[in-house]
């Protein structure tokens, strides 16, 4: 804790980036081109399940961080060589935008809120500085990988924001529906929803604006794919509920 914020991201949420981006990389890899499909997810949803092996692998992910807070009951597993690259892209935006995020507060001075509520008034606060941090955090993604030879898209547009925040939010609805104690049980009250996030950043067309609309299409192509992966997951974290009651 500092005299503006406090600065942390616990090693568990390094790992689950990890497990994260080779789930990521195996879903997109089923079914490339049908995710660019922002209107129809119907192609893209058939070959994912299609893939059960893909589909039990993020299963395995929210079961083990949800009930364990650890990635250990997820299995091991290498990425194919042929997704490698866009596993690592995946891991990278992730990181950068976790890291870049809460520096972001920190450097802005947005300190603790943790009045924040609809009665104290706090909240709308809290929301404002939660867009600000996400902007902020997009904007030094870019630096990051605008230094490098090849640049990695995913940080250019966002799509690290995205992922990250899709996983967390599928990780507190998986602890939810098997009635696990959360952190994150309270956090709508200091955090805007992901769709009023997601629509903050698209209006940040000054972060890349030169390519805005071919970004924005990138986010909501990612945001799609993840929210096709709950719908296929969901049901069976109601089962295990059923069966522990």
């Amino acid at each position: 804790m500092t005299n503006a914020s406090i600065v942390t991201v616990g090693s568990q949420m390094f790992r689950f980036c990890n497990v994260v981006a080779k789930a990521v990389a195996q879903t997109i890899s089923v079914c490339p081109s049908s995710w660019d499909n922002l209107t129809d997810t119907r192609d893209a949803r058939a070959s994912l399940r299609s893939r059960s092996d893909v589909l039990s692998y993020w299963v395995q992910i929210f079961a083990s961080f949800g009930i364990l807070g650890t990635s250990i009951g997820a299995r091991f597993m290498v990425p194919p060589k042929e997704i490698g690259v866009l596993r690592g892209q995946i891991l990278e935006s992730l990181e950068i935008f976790m890291v870049a995020h809460e520096y972001a507060h920190h450097i802005l001075r947005h300190g603790r809120l943790e009045s924040a509520s609809p009665e104290s008034g706090m909240d709308q606060l809290a929301h404002q500085q939660e867009h600000e941090a996400d902007s902020l955090a997009i904007a030094i993604s870019q630096l990051v990988t605008g230094n490098k030879q090849h640049e990695n898209t995913l940080m250019i547009s966002g799509v690290g924001m995205v992922v990250l925040l899709r996983s967390l939010e599928m990780l507190a609805q998986t602890q939810r529906i098997l009635s696990i104690s959360s952190s994150n049980v309270a956090i709508g009250t200091t955090h805007p929803s992901i769709a009023a996030r997601l629509a903050n950043i698209d209006q940040q067309a000054f972060l890349w604006p030169t390519a805005a609309e071919g970004l924005r299409h990138f986010r909501r192509a990612y945001d799609n794919m993840m929210q096709v992966v709950w719908d296929e997951i969901r049901p069976q974290f109601e089962r295990m509920a059923g069966r522990r009651q």
